[in-house]
């Protein structure tokens, strides 16, 4: 019989020429203020995507990130919230699980008091870091490459991609970090809440960009969400999926997660 070493050492290497140098470095791992951060380094990447439904507002363009920051592991957890806030707002009562059903305003309220504490300084993701760091360094990011499974992303699914199998799904959020983390040692990029950037709804350019915003959503349309939450279907869980809240909506698949900007 054939040997399979030959096969097998070429899919190897086929695998090993879609991922960068630093996708395949460790994470490196702090705590500050009690939040869990991951240092994510600079680097450049292709933003956007030519696969949905929104591709001409979501075009492809090639993005810099000229300076590392440190991105919240998990998603804001409820009991991170209320020690800064002293209130609870979220639907699904549980200090583990991620805050929810608050505003755009509630959550800068929430990191000016954070920041006004001589802590930080913090702030939201721009859209262009959150996607960087989602990606995790891989460029297959478009729903039609894999099936999604709920046993490892929080999210809705009724109706599967086609090809795909039907699995059970709630419909609620979940602990943070209940499911597996990305390449980059973050948890429920996609799924569980859809999170807040700082970014308002434009169209991306067509031009490459170096360290594009932070757009503080200023005569946009609407404040952006990304990665999809426990209410989203299957073409919503992914990297380069926007979706977008009014500033004075709140809902319980919404959340966030912080960026701690390096000195």
């Amino acid at each position: 019989m054939r040997s399979m070493i030959p096969v097998k050492i070429s899919m190897l290497l086929a695998a090993l020429t879609f991922i960068s140098p630093v996708a395949m470095a460790a994470p490196e791992a702090r705590t500050f203020d009690g939040i869990e951060f991951v240092w994510i380094p600079a680097g450049t990447f292709t933003m956007g995507t030519t696969k949905d439904h929104y591709s001409s507002r979501n075009r492809e363009h090639q993005v810099t990130l000229t300076k590392g920051f440190w991105l919240g592991k998990y998603e804001l957890t409820q009991a991170q919230w209320q020690k800064v806030m002293g209130d609870n707002p979220a639907h699904f009562r549980d200090p583990r699980r991620p805050v929810e059903s608050i505003k755009i305003s509630q959550v800068k309220e929430y990191i000016h008091r954070l920041n006004g504490k001589g802590k930080g300084p913090y702030r939201l993701p721009t859209e262009a870091e959150w996607e960087y760091a989602a990606r995790a360094g891989s460029p297959q990011v478009a729903p039609e490459d894999r099936c999604p499974s709920t046993r490892e992303v929080n999210f809705y699914d009724e109706h599967p991609a086609e090809g795909c199998p039907l699995y059970k799904w709630r419909n609620w959020t979940m602990p943070v970090g209940s499911f597996p983390a990305n390449t980059w040692g973050l948890y429920d990029m996609l799924g569980n809440v859809t999170e807040y950037v700082q970014d308002g709804l434009w169209n991306y350019p067509t031009e490459a960009q170096v360290d594009p915003g932070p757009d503080d959503g200023t005569g946009a349309w609407d404040h952006v969400v990304r990665g999809g939450g426990y209410r989203s279907w299957h073409g919503e869980i992914t990297p380069t999926y926007r979706d977008k809240v009014p500033d004075d909506r709140q809902w319980d698949y919404v959340g966030f997660r912080l960026v701690r900007e390096a000195p």
